[in-house]
């Protein structure tokens, strides 16, 4: 539904969040939402929702999410060395755990599943986070990009209270379009 605001109302509340299950947020600043509209959603991933956060320059980066109620929900923490955003290119490199979570199923077919994300188009570059944080599932990298030995964590996702959180960093995955 459209929601008609005025300069100054609030956008995201509890009740407009309530019979929502998901929410995906693109790229964005973090100043975009108040303090009290990031606490609303806080609290809806801890009861049991789910929330899907998307790469870009601005959603990971210094004007993100790293300063808001919203970091903590995150799987995943944010750089801090300045370095925030790679323009190279990769494919995304599945982990262990990737290779088994459905959202990488695209065919049913396993092997020829991963075939096809080993032989997916290039990603123009992602966003930069530290690592994941204790207890997330890292399910994609960027295996030419290594930050503290390991390398670049592209996907993750994490349980917050009863509810679920993910981070794609990738910030063309437009470019999987025509996968199959």
């Amino acid at each position: 539904d459209r929601v008609a605001l005025s300069p100054g109302d609030t956008l995201i509340t509890p009740e407009r969040l309530e019979n929502l299950d998901l929410v995906i947020l693109g790229d964005m600043e973090g100043d975009y939402l108040s303090d009290g509209e990031y606490e609303a959603w806080k609290n809806w991933v801890y009861e049991g929702h789910a929330l899907l956060v998307l790469g870009g320059y601005h959603s990971f980066g210094a004007d993100g999410f790293r300063n808001t109620p919203l970091a903590g929900v995150l799987p995943v923490v944010f750089a801090d060395d300045g370095v925030e955003q790679s323009g190279e290119p990769f494919v995304l490199d599945l982990t262990q755990r990737g290779r088994q979570h459905p959202i990488f199923e695209v065919t049913g077919d396993g092997v020829k599943d991963l075939t096809l994300w080993s032989t997916a188009p290039q990603l123009l570059g992602s966003s930069l986070v530290a690592r994941a944080k204790a207890g997330a599932e890292v399910l994609a990298v960027n295996p030419n990009i290594k930050l503290d030995g390991q390398p670049a964590v592209v996907i993750a996702t994490g349980r917050y209270g009863s509810g679920r959180a993910m981070v794609v960093t990738a910030d063309t995955t437009w470019r999987w379009t025509r996968l199959t």
